[in-house]
């Protein structure tokens, strides 16, 4: 899991762009240091992290979209009246006091009998990408089909359910050899009346290759979809070393125990020139994060 998320994606700022410029300092520093060749045993899955608001929202509008990235509060749809320039009515009374009525703290609301690291998920109050590649572990076939991405909650909440992929690997085996991170999935929670309070598309891509002049820091997948039971394509946003434009496109599969785990991705930079990150993991784990039917 991360050490430390980065508070709000601030690199329109002068601040982001100096804890950017750590970031890269700390990176650099990791591949001066020498590495083990041989694969390191976690015992875990790599956790998928989510990024929740304070507090638990009303329920929403039906009408209401999936948000991208780390914002964690979907965006509804704007109505036809809205649309069109007409004044939009404001909330009755009666939902106005249900709204401050169920707005519960998330930290009241995880049960202590199902933690979210027994589902190999990691909550966060900020942004979900991490500063520094978090460093690749092996990831046992048992785990993977085990742990159901879902965790129940308290009243009035019911249950946080996460759909997608989640991955941290390297696809070369030599000492120092540079490692990626990312994540991308459909964040739900349902109430004790199973509507919807939160429904966000949440993730990042994180790959440092110096060797290439790449530093990415991508904290916006705003494309995640499915291409078959164990494969999922996505498409991330990103800076390089600050600079905009930037973009990491193409599929990561799950082996399941039959196949290596693999990444076939496209790097994309403003000039139009690509770079290539190929091959099957030769240190590292990628999960699919499936949401069993009747569960979400």
């Amino acid at each position: 899991m991360p050490g430390r998320f980065v508070e709000s994606w601030g690199y329109r700022s002068l601040g982001g762009a100096l804890i950017a410029l750590l970031a890269l300092g700390l990176a650099r520093l990791l591949f001066a240091a020498p590495h083990a060749a041989t694969q390191t045993d976690c015992g875990a899955l790599p956790p998928f992290v989510v990024s929740l608001p304070t507090e638990l929202p009303p329920p929403l509008p039906p009408e209401a979209t999936p948000s991208v990235g780390d914002a964690g509060l979907p965006s509804p749809s704007p109505s036809p009246q809205a649309q069109e320039g007409t004044a939009t009515p404001a909330p009755s009374a009666t939902v106005a006091a249900t709204a401050v009525a169920t707005s519960v703290p998330w930290r009241l609301l995880f049960r202590a009998d199902d933690p979210p690291e027994r589902h190999a998920l990691a909550i966060s109050d900020g942004a979900t990408m991490p500063l520094v590649v978090p460093e690749p572990c092996v990831a046992d076939e048992g785990l993977r089909r085990g742990s159901t991405p879902c965790v129940k909650l308290l009243p009035p909440a019911s249950v946080l359910c996460v759909d997608g992929i989640v991955g941290r690997g390297r696809i070369s085996a030599a000492p120092g050899s540079p490692a990626f991170s990312f994540q991308a999935g459909r964040v739900t929670v349902r109430d004790a009346d199973g509507a919807l309070r939160l429904d966000a598309q949440e993730g990042f891509f994180r790959y440092d290759d110096p060797a290439q002049g790449l530093a990415l820091f991508c904290p916006e997948v705003p494309l995640l979809q499915s291409i078959g039971p164990n494969a999922r394509q996505i498409v991330a946003l990103c800076r390089n070393f600050g600079v905009e434009g930037w973009a990491v496109s193409g599929q990561a599969t799950d082996g399941a125990g039959a196949a290596p785990d693999s990444v076939s991705f496209t790097i994309d930079a403003p000039d139009g020139s690509q770079r290539q990150l190929v091959g099957s993991l030769a240190d590292g784990a990628i999960v699919v994060r499936e949401v069993p039917d009747g569960e979400r």
